[in-house]
């Protein structure tokens, strides 16, 4: 069982975050979340296959053509859609 220190260390140092299905479209959670995130001292790695830019970020059509390490994975899809 991790302790509430231990939570806190993996959820607010900064990470690098793929972030799945990060959209284009500014007024969707899946764009300003990861924004607020990255205004926060995050890296953002968008995983966006209709994009090749999003807030200035280089998108990956998938998560393996990410090269570099991934601390967490924020899935903006349904469920139907995530293997």
């Amino acid at each position: 069982m991790s302790t509430d220190m231990e939570i806190q260390d993996i959820l607010w140092k900064p990470k690098t975050i793929a972030v799945y299905g990060m959209s284009t479209n500014p007024d969707k959670p899946s764009h300003y979340v990861p924004l607020f995130l990255q205004s926060h001292g995050f890296q953002i790695i968008p995983v966006n296959p209709g994009a090749e830019t999003i807030a200035g970020c280089t998108c990956h059509a998938h998560l393996d053509d990410i090269e570099q390490r991934i601390d967490i994975l924020q899935v903006f899809r349904s469920s139907e859609q995530v293997p």
